[in-house]
């Protein structure tokens, strides 16, 4: 299977030129006066009980249609507060991405909380990538990969050599329709694994890479492309 890259900002996918055209579109625009906590929100994730969560700059918040109420972490740090990514695993879990790890909302519960497993290390997290029904991958440039087991609650490293040193430093990583990992280095080469990351080959070495020197956070698979 051949695949397209592209580099990408921002993009809007518009339905043919007559919806381009339309100005029957209302939007809505939420801030702090509606009770955001901040106007700088970084993740949204729709849930699957239909609840629109935003991670903003200074704590989260959930959405129910109506109002937005507050999502405390307890037991955090003070970078915990700072939201990145957000993704629901098929129990109904928020995994929360924060400047500071990784936290866990679990349904019937007023308050979020610093995953334990990964309390002790200490990083930003920009993308949570759903592996399996029962795993997610968590990429961070300076430790690697880190494989969560979201029945059991455990966390491991991966993709180390004999000794356990870590062997690649991820910007973003992404599964494609046939469960091919692809992932960007932080020098720039772009990967593929087959095996789920027990194995790599280098698809475009970092000498002759478009991401090179690129401050690089997200990675998607849709449609035979990959946007970067």
């Amino acid at each position: 299977m051949r695949y397209l890259i592209a580099i990408v900002i921002a993009f809007v996918l518009l339905s043919g030129s007559a919806s381009a055209r339309d100005d029957s579109w209302i939007v809505h625009r939420y801030t702090q006066d509606d009770g955001l906590t901040n106007n700088a929100v970084r993740a949204v994730l729709r849930d699957s009980r239909g609840y629109v969560w935003m991670g903003t700059s200074t704590g989260l918040n959930r959405y129910d249609g109506r109002t937005y109420s507050e999502i405390k972490i307890e037991g955090g740090v003070p970078d915990n507060d700072y939201i990145t990514a957000l993704f629901e695993d098929p129990r109904g879990n928020i995994w929360i991405g924060t400047a500071a790890g990784i936290c866990l909302y679990e349904p019937g519960h007023k308050k979020a909380a610093r995953f334990s497993a990964m309390s002790e290390f200490d990083f930003q997290v920009y993308q949570i990538v759903r592996e399996s029904d029962s795993s997610i991958i968590v990429p961070d440039k300076g430790q690697g990969f880190f494989r969560i087991d979201t029945e059991r609650l455990s966390v491991e490293m991966i993709v180390q050599d004999d000794a356990g040193k870590v062997q690649y430093s991820p910007l973003a990583l992404c599964f494609d329709a046939g469960g091919t990992a692809w992932f960007i280095n932080s020098d720039g080469a772009l990967y593929r694994s087959s095996d789920l990351l027990v194995s790599v080959e280098a698809v475009i070495p970092a000498g002759s890479s478009p991401f090179t020197g690129k401050r690089i956070h997200r990675m998607h698979y849709a449609s035979g492309f990959l946007l970067v």
